[in-house]
């Protein structure tokens, strides 16, 4: 007699989808990384810029490089508020796909838990059943010493 755990096939569809979301949390983490990273290079050449303008207005410069700065640092700036919505979006796309992987594997583990209790349940009745028949021809067996020695 073999151990059957009925709910074995929700577990297997649960470790599957586990793995799945692993792959796709590690896809989302990837893209949100590299949304920060663009993030960081846009302040950063933001922040070059700057220092560039400002080293500018201390010499001589024409009113036309002036505008041209200014229109530069505000196209950056609107470049930089639409990146940190893509980073956001990533970050919470990453946050929803981490609580969907959290509740699968909490779902899993429970799953798992019962399987072993229920194995250990099937165990116990086995053995018992083991005992009893063990009892049953030791006790047969001396039913047939008994009757022989008569």
């Amino acid at each position: 007699m073999k151990f059957n755990f009925r709910l074995r096939p929700v577990l297997n569809i649960k470790i599957q989808k586990e793995d799945f979301l692993k792959a796709e949390l590690g896809r989302a983490l990837r893209i949100l990384d590299r949304e920060n990273r663009k993030l960081e290079l846009m302040i950063s050449e933001l922040s070059r810029y700057t220092t560039e303008y400002r080293g500018l207005l201390k010499n001589v410069c024409t009113a036309n490089e002036v505008n041209s700065y200014n229109y530069y640092f505000n196209k950056q700036k609107e470049r930089i508020k639409i990146q940190i919505e893509s980073v956001n979006k990533a970050r919470e796309n990453a946050d929803k796909i981490r609580k969907e992987l959290l509740d699968i594997t909490k779902e899993k583990k429970m799953l798992e838990k019962l399987e072993e209790k229920k194995r250990i349940i099937y165990n116990r009745v086995l053995l018992s059943k083991e005992q009893k028949l063990i009892d049953e021809i030791v006790s047969y067996k001396q039913n047939v010493k008994l009757a022989e020695v008569e």
